[in-house]
């Protein structure tokens, strides 16, 4: 008994973040692949396009993962949470296809998107099967639900990429924006951390949780997102491609906007960005400009803050073990940052 106590209390280092949330996630996962594997699809292009998407790019574990964990926080039994991962993996799976056609994104870790590797025509058509799919079983899932709780699933799913949605059009309006306010930036964020609070909000539902449980891990959950969201901005930074992309086709990584809010930052890293080509070397010198900077310090307090928040709104969950192992999420975040 004494061991395993002394285990629950071990923080979580990113990596066994990562592996924590994938170990609930891989059974919807799974799902998710089989509706697209067993889909007969006569278009060879298409089905080649699709089972490259679900086999080397989109591993979407996390999210699901998200899901039976907060179903589990409220007693509930976090497999009847899969059926939903798969069709929201789906879904999201079609909104990040899209989304790399937004951004031109022919590279994403090392690996060529869906449109790098196959093009505009063939990754619109591939983002159109994932959601009509994700969609439909979706419908699928819900009627074994009471009609209520249905109902209520639709619409924190509806509502959650309906905010996504105009979050990545904020982006579209502010691409290449060099001047554009550190406000807008976090309010970007908190947009596309919707999708984060409504696999809380589902998972909790599924598992019969009150409304004060459901609105509190909805809570940690729209937290949890915008801090990964800010963590990923972070890593951006470090890769000159990624910079490159971000720079030329999308808005600056949040770091940098907050950063360039003041001017000694600003004089220096501006004629850095508007060269042609970044390289390594620039991405260090944009690192190390804006390291120590005031602007970096006051999204660190931001981020902090959020982390409070989050922590504070589990203080109404009763299964001891599942809390701790959702505030160890929060921890790997500020890793190395």
């Amino acid at each position: 008994m004494h061991n395993n106590k002394r285990a629950v209390k071990t923080k979580f280092t990113a990596q066994q973040a990562h592996e924590l949330l994938c170990k609930y996630g891989k059974k919807a996962f799974t799902i998710a692949q089989k509706i697209i594997h067993e889909e007969n699809i006569e278009n060879r292009n298409v089905r080649e396009t699709l089972n490259y998407f679900m086999q080397e790019v989109w591993h979407d574990l996390e999210y699901p993962g998200f899901m039976a964990l907060a179903c589990k926080a409220v007693k509930g039994d976090p497999d009847k949470t899969s059926q939903f991962g798969a069709a929201l993996i789906l879904i999201r799976g079609a909104m990040d296809i899209h989304d790399d056609i937004i951004d031109q994104q022919s590279i994403k870790a090392g690996k060529p998107t869906v449109f790098g590797k196959y093009g505009q025509d063939l990754s619109i058509l591939a983002g159109d099967v994932l959601f009509y799919e994700g969609l439909v079983h979706l419908n699928k899932a819900s009627l074994k639900l009471r009609e209520e709780e249905r109902q209520t699933i639709v619409d924190m799913v509806k509502k959650a990429f309906f905010e996504v949605g105009i979050g990545v059009a904020s982006e579209v309006d502010y691409k290449g924006n060099f001047d554009l306010m550190k406000e807008d930036g976090i309010r970007i964020i908190i947009q596309k951390s919707a999708c984060a609070e409504m696999h809380a909000r589902v998972g909790a539902t599924i598992g019969g949780g009150s409304k004060e449980e459901v609105d509190a891990l909805g809570k940690f959950g729209r937290s949890l997102g915008i801090l990964t969201i800010i963590r990923d901005e972070f890593v951006d930074i470090y890769e000159p491609d990624e910079l490159q992309n971000r720079k030329d086709k999308e808005c600056l990584p949040l770091p940098l906007l907050f950063a360039l809010q003041h001017e000694n930052v600003k004089n220096k890293v501006l004629p850095i960005l508007k060269k042609t080509e970044l390289t390594e070397e620039d991405s260090q010198k944009i690192i190390d400009i804006i390291s120590h900077s005031k602007g970096i310090s006051e999204l660190k307090t931001y981020m902090n803050k959020t982390k409070k928040g989050a922590l504070s709104s589990l203080n109404v969950i009763k299964v001891k073990e599942t809390k701790h192992l959702l505030k160890s999420l929060l921890e790997p975040v500020f890793e190395n940052i």
